[in-house]
């Protein structure tokens, strides 16, 4: 004995509130998909980098691409680096510019970086390492992590690749020399 007939019930009286059911449940989840999911970053390769290595510390500044894949925002309230084979700190954030061409205007403090939802932006970090860290000759891969504000905690969010030659590994003092990085591509 079936089910409809038990209840006096035809087929067609189930298939219309089934078929409703079904459309509420795409309407909502449709809805979340496009206006309340959380996404994560995205992190590009950098074109070019700017490099110091000084006596009494290593400044790197590295346009990063940053791309979000939700729809919700996500607030990256401060970036460090690590080595990929130690889990010390590498270098934190020390400073936010507004562009890759270091000058003595544009420089900020460390701030937060907002990557709105379905959007992608390049932001400009600075991050100061202790003098003994320097880029070796050839790939150096860095492990990017971010402070997320909505889970209050530290997590990967990508790698950063930086090629550097031998000659970028002189010292030269205070100033930041841009590089080009399209080797690490």
């Amino acid at each position: 004995m079936n089910v409809c007939t038990q209840f006096g019930l035809q087929p067609r009286d189930i298939l219309a509130p089934s078929a409703a059911l079904l459309t509420l449940l795409f309407t909502v989840g449709s809805f979340w998909w496009t206006n309340w999911r959380r996404g994560r970053i995205i992190v590009g390769r950098p074109r070019t980098y700017s490099y110091a290595p000084a006596r009494d510390r290593t400044i790197l500044l590295i346009p990063l691409p940053l791309s979000n894949t939700g729809a919700k925002p996500i607030v990256l309230s401060a970036l460090r680096l690590r080595s990929p084979d130690n889990q010390q700190i590498a270098a934190p954030q020390v400073r936010t510019r507004t562009a890759a061409l270091p000058k003595s205007e544009g420089v900020d403090f460390a701030s937060a970086i907002s990557v709105g939802g379905r959007e992608s932006l390049v932001a400009f970090p600075e991050f100061q390492a202790e003098p003994s860290f320097r880029l070796s000759d050839g790939r150096n891969r860095l492990v990017l992590e971010a402070w997320l504000e909505h889970k209050q905690t530290w997590k990967r969010i990508g790698t950063v690749e930086l090629y550097a030659k031998s000659e970028d590994q002189r010292g030269k003092g205070e100033n930041l020399v841009t590089y080009d990085n399209i080797d690490a591509f």
